[in-house]
């Protein structure tokens, strides 16, 4: 297993910090790890070729006070091949400085985003494989999403079809 100290840096900046985006993995983790190599999860749910684990609770390193959850799913043969990170409920306020933080941190590290919409919450890097979005979650709080994807993701979903 590993350490949740070296994990908690990277998902907490992730919605909340300067240092956030980065096309590595969480959990310190390489695209490709397999699943013995990843921390305990809350749930975990198969489906043909993929096994998605959910960390929540618990289960997430403490520090987490603004991620509720994180998915990742592990592809048979490639391993790790997606990272997404949900925040805990924000107000509109909030959330809009969470998701301007964060997209701040991803024009600097990969230049200004190929597709999205900023001012509505979405942006999205195609070459760095990352995308993030804020969405209403219930009246008046969002919650901010990031999503990684690994190189073989992509292949790994066609294979599950």
């Amino acid at each position: 297993m590993r350490n949740w100290v070296i994990v908690g840096a990277f998902v907490t900046t992730l919605v909340t910090g300067p240092s956030g985006l980065a096309q590595e993995p969480p959990f310190g983790l390489q695209w490709g790890d397999e699943l013995i190599s990843l921390p305990k999860a809350s749930q975990i749910y198969e489906m043909e070729n993929i096994t998605t684990l959910f960390y929540e609770g618990d289960h997430l390193p403490a520090g987490f006070r603004d991620i509720e959850q994180i998915v990742l799913k592990l592809c048979k043969k490639s391993g790790l091949q997606q990272a997404v990170s949900a925040s805990r409920l924000l107000s509109g306020e909030d959330a809009r400085g969470q998701f301007a933080s964060a997209y701040a941190e991803a024009n600097r590290r990969y230049g200004r985003p190929d597709d999205g919409d900023p001012e509505r919450g979405t942006a999205s890097w195609s070459k760095a494989r990352v995308a993030m979005f804020a969405r209403l979650a219930e009246p008046g709080f969002y919650r901010v999403f990031i999503v990684q994807d690994g190189p073989a993701f992509e292949a790994c979903v066609k294979a599950e079809s």
